[in-house]
């Protein structure tokens, strides 16, 4: 056994050493119930008690599925301040799980095309590129938020800013891509510098 708990490097050396699924299947319910009875400060107390337990005990995949779930809340109830707070200081936890980092900024990615509200769009996506500057494992995601900004700015008629935004971009991240995916976002990086 290599002491790594799932199936990708996520803090080597680091061994589950409790298995959470089942307090975290058992929370994550009654934390959704919490929340739609407009209770989400209560909701989000306790799933981050529960965060740090699974964090402390290296179990990465409850780790992963409590974080998404305190993102979801927040965006759920459209509580937008305090989406934008939990990201941030979920992604300065010392000691957090890569996976677990990476999941959750997978699931807020998702939320961007949904919302509606220009303004809000925008400070998610600058929240989203500024946790994810230099962390390579969310490198894919970071230039899928960044695509979505430079849309934005290209929507706007501000070309400029759209091609500065997609120029920040590491040109080995395309490597990690989908072709498909690679080829638009090299168009994308291409088109508002001609």
């Amino acid at each position: 056994s290599s002491g790594i708990n799932a199936e990708w490097p996520l803090r080597p050396g680091v061994k589950m050493e409790v298995d959470y699924s089942d307090t975290v299947d058992k929370v994550i319910p009654e934390c959704e119930t919490l929340a739609a009875e407009k209770k989400l400060n209560e909701a989000i107390d306790k799933l981050l008690v529960l965060e740090k337990q699974t964090r402390g005990a290296g179990d990465a995949i409850s780790s992963s599925k409590v974080l998404v779930c305190i993102v979801a809340l927040c965006y759920k109830v459209q509580d937008w301040t305090l989406l934008k707070e939990h990201i941030t200081s979920l992604c300065k936890k010392r000691g957090h799980f890569k996976l677990a980092v990476t999941k959750m900024v997978q699931r807020c990615c998702e939320m961007v095309p949904e919302i509606e509200d220009k303004e809000r769009k925008m400070d998610l996506i600058e929240v989203l590129r500024t946790v994810t500057e230099g962390k390579i494992y969310v490198e894919n995601e970071r230039a899928r938020v960044t695509r979505t900004l430079a849309a934005i700015y290209e929507k706007d008629d501000v070309p400029e800013k759209a091609a500065k935004v997609l120029q920040e971009l590491q040109v080995e991240t395309f490597g990690t891509m989908e072709k498909k995916e690679k080829s638009t976002d090299c168009d994308s990086a291409l088109i508002p510098l001609l």
